[in-house]
């Protein structure tokens, strides 16, 4: 995600750069590295961090490695129970990104567990452009998987 939205979601962890700058430190160790793009999250701008985002894969990542690095891209799911939660402990920010009723529906989990999604028809738009943008700024890039 955006290092903007990350500092927001995931409050106390790695900056999106040093994570980015460590691709090629993983690589060069013999690990298999893959993008997690997760939670993809759409709000104002959402697509302009993306390409910012893109932007930096594309200058920390050594040339030489990105045919060898796919994607795992995911779209933000959630629930009644952690929105709850994240309310109490005033998380207002991360749930103004992350509950938006009006462009979700709800869904029973594979393992039986109530989430929320975006709605189909909603989440099929935003693949589509997110994916355009990915496909534009890095083409190296192949994606393994997107829902």
């Amino acid at each position: 995600m955006s290092a903007r939205i990350s500092s927001i979601l995931e409050p106390n962890t790695s900056q999106i750069v040093k994570r980015i700058k460590a691709i090629n430190t993983f690589i060069e160790s013999g690990y298999e590295v893959h993008l997690n793009f997760s939670p993809i999250v759409a709000y104002e701008g959402w697509l302009e961090d993306y390409e910012d985002l893109f932007k930096d894969l594309n200058i920390y990542i050594n040339e030489n490695y990105k045919s060898f690095i796919k994607a795992k891209c995911i779209f933000l799911t959630h629930n009644h129970r952690e929105h709850e939660r994240n309310l109490l402990s005033n998380k207002l920010e991360s749930e103004a990104l992350m509950w938006k009723p009006e462009i979700q529906e709800n869904k029973i989990s594979e393992y039986g567990g109530e989430t929320v999604r975006y709605k189909s028809a909603v989440k099929s738009n935003f693949i589509q452009h997110w994916t355009t943008l990915h496909d534009r700024v890095i083409p190296w890039n192949t994606i393994r998987y997107i829902f």
